[in-house]
Order: structure tokens, then C-alpha cells, then sequence
């Protein structure tokens, strides 16, 4: 587990947690970039947007197959459904969070979008200000969406070697 470090009133300073959310970010934005140039694109023409849902389903097999065989990527799907990232939401001007669960047309969907919502909320703000809000749970999420994305990785020999490259 990660070590807090520091505490600045409601707010930590956790170098290792720095790191970790810096490979979140690294690793994500390549597996992103993979699902796009093996065409997973929402349309073919026009803004180059992954399509998450459809690799989701396209997987989704594989995916069930492997959980039944892989104790760590199980424990990290575990974490992510019972206890999903929220929402940032704005309430009357003032930034709260939302428990508004994920919904897709598989359970490797909703997994990918808890994923995809533990990197918006790094890459958009909601996990710190001064310092790291919460960094045992943030350390949780984000080591569990990097063990789902590189379980995810290991089922598409097409999407790894475009990650790779």
C-alpha cells in the first residue's frame, strides 16, 4: 500500500501516489491510442474517439474466461464494482461527487467506464487540490484499472501490438 505521507489539512502529499497516477495517465493514454489505430473509433470519420463499449463487448468473453484464472485481476474487478469511482458533479456552482453507478451492455463495460472515470477524474481535477483527497482509495482505484487495462491488453493481440509500438 501506498505510504500517505505527509498530511496538509484535508489534503496529503504522497510522492508514490504521484507516480502511480502519472503511469495511470501514461498507460491509459496508450491504451486509448491502441483502440484507435486498430480501429476501435466511434466514426470513422471525424474526431478520432475510442470506442470503448464496442471493444468492451467484443472481449467481453475472453474477459469472463480470464477472471475465473487470474486471482489479481479478479480482486481488482472486485474493488472497482463494489466500491466504483464517482462522479464529479457540480451542485448549485459547488464541485460535489455522485454514487451514480456506471451503466453498459456488459460487466467488462461498466469495468471499462469505471476505468475511464478513475482517469477523468485525475486527468480533469477531482482527486486533488493542494494534495492528494483520500490517497488509501485513489491508491485502490487506480492500481486496480491499471490491473484491469493490462488484463484487457492480454486479450487482443491487434490492440497489444498497437500499444506496444
Amino acid at each position: 500500500m501506498i505510504d500517505v505521507g505527509k498530511q496538509m489539512g484535508p489534503f496529503t502529499h504522497c510522492p508514490e501516489l504521484d507516480d502511480l497516477a502519472y503511469r495511470m495517465f501514461r498507460e491509459f493514454s496508450r491504451f486509448e491510442y491502441a483502440l484507435k489505430a486498430r480501429r476501435y473509433l466511434l466514426n470513422p470519420n471525424g474526431d478520432a474517439k475510442a470506442a470503448w463499449d464496442r471493444f468492451a463487448k467484443d472481449i467481453h468473453p475472453a474477459f469472463e474466461e480470464r477472471l475465473s484464472n487470474d486471482a489479481d485481476l479478479g480482486q481488482a474487478v472486485d474493488y472497482l464494482m463494489n466500491h466504483p469511482p464517482k462522479k464529479q458533479v457540480a451542485r448549485q456552482n459547488e464541485l460535489g461527487w455522485s454514487d451514480v453507478r456506471p451503466e453498459a451492455d456488459t460487466p467488462t463495460g461498466v469495468l471499462l467506464l469505471c476505468v475511464r472515470r478513475v482517469r477523468n477524474n485525475l486527468f480533469h481535477g477531482g482527486k486533488f487540490s493542494r494534495g492528494w483527497i483520500d490517497p488509501h482509495r485513489s491508491s485502490r482505484l487506480i492500481t486496480a484499472s491499471l490491473t484491469v487495462l493490462n488484463g484487457c491488453l492480454e486479450l487482443s493481440d491487434p490492440i497489444r501490438e498497437a500499444y506496444e509500438h
